[in-house]
């Protein structure tokens, strides 16, 4: 039997559930704090564990799963050729220059295949630089997105799974949209919605707009599923103020836990730690975001009785290693006046095939390099694009984030480009919390926004 120990933030509280079992799991122990997850506050939440479970878990099949914050995710979809991952690796980062607004040095990825595209995921380094240092102390097994742990939940527990459906998991002021497609995740997105903010009609109706705006691009209808997932009492509330009846919005209903005295309000709220224990079996696959920064390692203990031997070999056999290295680097230098070293040249070898692809791609698609100077026009400030969306035959839409206002100026500078028209800016949204503005613009480009023609409009 396994024992998981997963830890993560939700709602100003942090959270370490402590779940047994093999393929199915049950929760064991439920301990919470209020504030930010840190080292000091996983230390307490260790502290508190009193179950049979509770303090270090030192068991053997113990595994320390660490949940991220999804909010800060970026997702977007592409195509890419059969390759192997190597080659695989050096396309990605190409594309990821050409269609995201963010410098591919700033950003730390990961892809998955699903089916005739491939769903990216991005995040900010900055977002992980911040966590490495507890990381790096606890060594948790794995760091998986809470956002993925609750659409692989869903799946497993809910009473009527569907395998083609949309998730809206409301927390921290947050509607986290979850697009499952033949049971696999293909779509992940945020919509910035504040709990205090439900009691206006005004607000509400433009979170209504939003999400039917996300619902039509997704090319959802009446027929499809949408499934309401609030972490908390509260925004159960804040669902029950979109009126269904418009939205059409269905709860979602979990089977109940064994062994376990947990209301489904509460069920609700741990999907993340439910999620992360199935994502530790080993035919499951995730995100792994953190694999270029942070790497699992366990030391390995030694029994008393083989500490000696083993201590006395390994220092036997660092003496043979050093004489042997010194005799490697006497003779390197002088292979060094002959030739480039192997690494150098695998290096250039590298750069060199990442530049043959950039050739490919400007001279097979200019456009792209064209589109991409013209959304960012010289001398503007303070406008940050997250993300471009453009497809033949529809319209081309940006969104992005300013501190202020700049985003008016942004579309004046856009307006002058004698290659876009139609342009429309939708309601922008202000963050109180975070004291920044929300945007999206949409407008033609080109011949990008005319339908095939041959095609009779079916793209």
């Amino acid at each position: 039997m396994k024992i998981i120990e997963s830890v993560f933030h939700l709602n100003g509280v942090c959270h370490r559930v402590l779940l047994s079992g093999n393929a199915q799991f049950t929760i064991q122990e439920d301990i919470s704090l209020p504030g930010e997850l840190n080292s000091d506050t996983f230390r307490k939440l260790r502290e508190e564990g009193k179950g049979p479970f509770g303090g270090e878990v030192n068991q053997k099949e113990k595994q320390l799963i660490w949940g991220f914050d999804s909010t800060h995710v970026m997702t977007t979809t592409m195509e890419l050729p059969e390759q192997d991952h190597a080659e695989m690796e050096s396309i990605v980062k190409i594309q990821m220059e050409n269609i995201l607004p963010v410098p591919v040095e700033e950003l730390a990825f990961h892809w998955r295949a699903s089916g005739p595209q491939s769903l990216l995921v991005t995040i900010k380094k900055k977002w992980i630089t911040g966590q490495l240092d507890t990381l790096r102390h606890y060594k948790p097994n794995k760091v998986i997105l809470n956002g993925e742990a609750v659409a692989r939940a869903y799946q497993e527990y809910a009473q009527k799974p569907h395998n083609d459906c949309l998730l809206l998991w409301w927390h921290d002021d947050t509607i986290e949209m979850l697009r499952l497609k033949k049971g696999q995740l293909v779509f992940m997105r945020c919509l910035h919605a504040e709990k205090e903010e439900m009691s206006s009609e005004i607000s509400r109706e433009h979170i209504k707009e939003d999400l039917l705006a996300i619902f039509d691009e997704l090319g959802l209808n009446k027929q499809s599923q949408i499934i309401m997932i609030p972490s908390s009492a509260e925004y159960a509330q804040c669902f029950s103020m979109l009126e269904y009846s418009r939205l059409e919005l269905s709860p979602c209903h979990l089977k109940k836990l064994d062994n376990i005295e947990l209301d489904h309000q509460k069920q609700l709220t741990l999907l993340p730690a439910l999620g992360h224990a199935l994502l530790t079996e080993p035919k499951e696959s995730y995100f792994n975001v953190f694999r270029d920064h942070y790497t699992h390692s366990v030391k390995k203990q030694f029994s008393g009785n083989l500490y000696y031997p083993v201590a006395l070999f390994a220092l036997a056999l660092l003496c043979i290693l050093g004489y042997y290295y010194l005799e490697y680097q006497l003779d390197l230098k002088k292979l060094k006046a002959l030739q480039l070293e192997p690494e150098i040249q695998k290096q250039l070898d590298e750069k060199q095939r990442v530049q043959n692809y950039q050739k490919l791609l400007i001279s097979e698609r200019p456009d792209i390099i064209d589109f991409i100077q013209v959304i960012q026009p010289k001398g503007i400030r303070g406008v940050t694009l997250t993300e471009v969306q453009f497809k033949k035959g529809q319209q081309v839409k940006i969104s992005g984030t300013t501190k202020n206002d700049e985003y008016y100026k942004y579309m004046e500078e856009l307006q002058k480009n004698k290659s876009l028209s139609n342009i429309t800016l939708h309601t922008p949204v202000y963050n109180k919390q975070k004291r920044m503005t929300s945007f999206s613009l949409t407008f033609k480009y080109k011949g990008w926004s005319q339908k095939a023609k041959s095609r009779r409009g079916v793209l």
